[in-house]
């Protein structure tokens, strides 16, 4: 009986809308790939490069836990990114939510790093680290405006000097979000378009014309071609929701394949075609106490956009210890899943009410 439950299968379509749609590990998921950034990041935050991170060791350097982590927020962006756009009614509807959701949180994640952590950090005194023409530009990177990660003579003599180098990813995000919107907006054509611009994300990711490493526009758009085969892939499951079918043992077959590629040159193009699956399969049915692991909220985001500063400010306990990492992550989860419950409640919550919900197009 226990094979026969496993082995049954349900489409996506069907769990996606109606009274269950909401019963799902998509937060809990998220929380643990924000936990599991900061565990990845506490390696080249303590030695200042990623050789002693264990995935990035393991696959001959193509990936990290934390890029991993990163990609699994794309993929299930791609998904719910997609179904919110065909359940609004409107395209500045749509793009209010999107504004609503990402930039309170961030705007007071970037003030927190410049007024808080800045001054108690910085060499420079109060009057001269206030008086830095670089200390105001910081909050740029709420804005996705080009900027760099650092503050005025803070974090200086750490191996990583950025005072918050996790936000680099959500100008990609945007980015994905706004090819989301172009391909999904042509109704009829959605499909096909979407194919073809993740099949084209894989040889752009995979293509680097020179030997030297990518910068300016060249990096900007390799680095997003390699986000959006995740975020494609969520796409294409969105698009094909009817076909999808939700099944536990394809699901960990899926998996273990996709683990046992990691001694492959190809490890990264493997994960973005076979992690997708798996991931939003366990998000339905995962177990509940699985699921309750964020029943107080959806504090993903700002444990990961909090992560990296605190892990700077807790930088200096262990320094020097072989054991640094394993120090710095257990000190700075915690205080990153506190600073995200606070963040969630004081700062996301509450601007999320003031979002216009249009009916939708079910």
């Amino acid at each position: 009986m226990k094979f026969l439950e496993w082995a049954k299968s349900e489409p996506l379509a069907s769990r996606m809308s109606g009274n269950y749609a909401r019963d799902n590990a998509f937060d809990a998921i998220r929380l643990i790939a924000a936990i599991t950034v900061i565990f990845s990041h506490s390696f080249p935050i303590s030695t200042g490069s990623n050789a002693s991170e264990p995935l990035y060791s393991f696959s001959s350097g193509q990936t990290t836990f934390g890029g991993t982590a990163v990609a699994i927020f794309f993929v299930l962006s791609g998904l719910f990114i997609s179904s919110s756009f065909d359940n609004t009614n409107s395209i500045t509807t749509f793009w209010k939510k999107r504004f609503l959701r990402i930039f309170p949180g961030l705007f007071i994640a970037c003030l927190v790093c410049m007024f808080v952590l800045g001054p108690f950090f910085t060499a420079l005194s109060l009057f001269e680290y206030i008086s830095q023409h670089k200390t105001w530009l910081f909050i740029k990177n709420a804005f996705f405006l080009p900027s760099d990660y650092t503050l005025p003579n803070v974090f200086t003599s750490h191996p990583q000097i950025a005072v918050n180098g996790s936000l680099w990813s959500l100008k990609f995000e945007i980015a994905c979000y706004g090819l989301a919107v172009a391909g999904m907006s042509l109704n009829k054509f959605r499909t096909p378009l979407i194919w073809a611009t993740w099949i084209a994300s894989f040889y752009i990711a995979r293509h680097n014309p020179s030997s030297e490493p990518l910068t300016g526009l060249m990096f900007l758009v390799n680095t997003g071609a390699g986000l959006f085969r995740f975020f494609g892939a969520g796409m294409l499951i969105y698009l094909h929701r009817d076909q999808v079918r939700l099944n536990r043992i394809l699901a960990i077959s899926v998996a273990i394949l996709a683990v046992a590629t990691a001694k492959t040159p190809y490890f990264v193009e493997a994960l973005a075609i076979l992690a997708p699956y798996p991931i939003i399969v366990f998000g339905y049915e995962a177990p509940k106490w699985f699921k309750d692991l964020a029943k107080r909220g959806d504090v993903s985001y700002g444990v990961y956009i909090y992560g990296w500063p605190i892990q700077q400010a807790v930088w200096t306990v262990g320094s020097g210890a072989s054991t640094h990492w394993l120090i710095n992550c257990s000190i700075s989860i915690p205080l990153a899943i506190l600073l995200g419950v606070i963040s969630w409640n004081m700062v996301e919550k509450p601007a999320l009410k003031y979002r216009w919900v249009s009916r939708t197009r079910r």
